[in-house]
């Protein structure tokens, strides 16, 4: 875990984030605007009624943006991630001028519910975010390994002094899931279908066989005229399945039976 107190550069902490990656799987994270719970400042509104919230930061939208007013320094975002995740990256879409451009942030965690008495702890603190770029240059940070519900991000600095003008920002999870499908760990019979679930599995009987997934059993489709054999046909069960022979005098595939005659010499 990364000593809290270190301020990291942007370089160093992809190098980290590299190397401490490993094998381990992740994704980033759907967007998701409800997740903010608090902010700092006011947002502004447009003349036509536009309100540029922190929740603009998380609506997938890189032309709307987080526009905080009434406040100087440390701007913040409360997020709500309805569930614990194990965070390992950041990214964020600058607005795109050396005004209102993020220059330094610190990503925090609580696991306190309650807002109102929230201890913060420190995750990571970036000091050198590039400013001045096109709005569609997305910064990745990495580096750190941390695991909350409740996270703060906090912008301490921009290149101005100025309020921030964010666009977005995205977190990087890593998965906890065990494929237990993949592992063979699951308990599932030879001839279901194992499905991997977060935090679980599902079984499911093939085509041929009845059961729960775990114990499956072969259904015999003749005994229970679940085949389609023609009516001139023999049905025989088989493992998984059934086959069809057209009977004597008759000809086809079994599901398809014709008569089939012979002619004999006459005198």
């Amino acid at each position: 875990m990364m000593d809290p107190r270190l301020s990291v550069p942007s370089g160093l902490l992809v190098l980290l984030a590299m190397a401490a990656g490993g094998t381990a799987q992740g994704a980033w994270l759907a967007q998701d605007p409800s997740w903010v719970v608090d902010s700092a400042g006011t947002p502004s509104v447009s003349a036509d009624g536009v309100v540029s919230d922190a929740a603009k930061t998380l609506d997938g939208n890189i032309l709307t943006i987080w526009n905080p007013q009434g406040i100087e320094g440390d701007w913040y975002i409360v997020l709500d991630l309805t569930m614990p995740y194990t965070l390992t990256s950041i990214a964020l879409n600058n607005y795109g001028d050396t005004t209102h451009d993020v220059r330094a942030f610190k990503l925090q965690k609580s696991h306190i519910p309650d807002g109102s008495l929230r201890n913060w702890q420190d995750v990571v603190t970036v000091t050198d975010v590039e400013g001045g770029n096109l709005f569609h240059h997305r910064q990745e940070f990495g580096g750190f390994e941390e695991t909350s519900r409740y996270w703060r991000f906090v912008i301490t600095r921009t290149y101005s002094g100025y309020q921030p003008w964010l666009r977005e920002l995205n977190l990087y999870a890593m998965s906890d899931d065990v494929d237990e499908c993949a592992d063979g760990t699951d308990n599932c019979h030879a001839q279901a279908t194992c499905t991997n679930t977060d935090g679980s599995f599902s079984c499911v009987c093939g085509s041929g066989y009845r059961g729960d997934g775990v114990a499956c059993t072969d259904v015999d489709e003749c005994a229970d005229g679940t085949d389609n054999c023609h009516a001139q046909a023999t049905c025989t069960n088989t493992e998984g399945s059934f086959s069809c022979v057209c009977g004597s005098g008759y000809s086809g595939d079994g599901v398809a039976c014709t008569a089939s005659f012979i002619h004999g010499n006459t005198a």
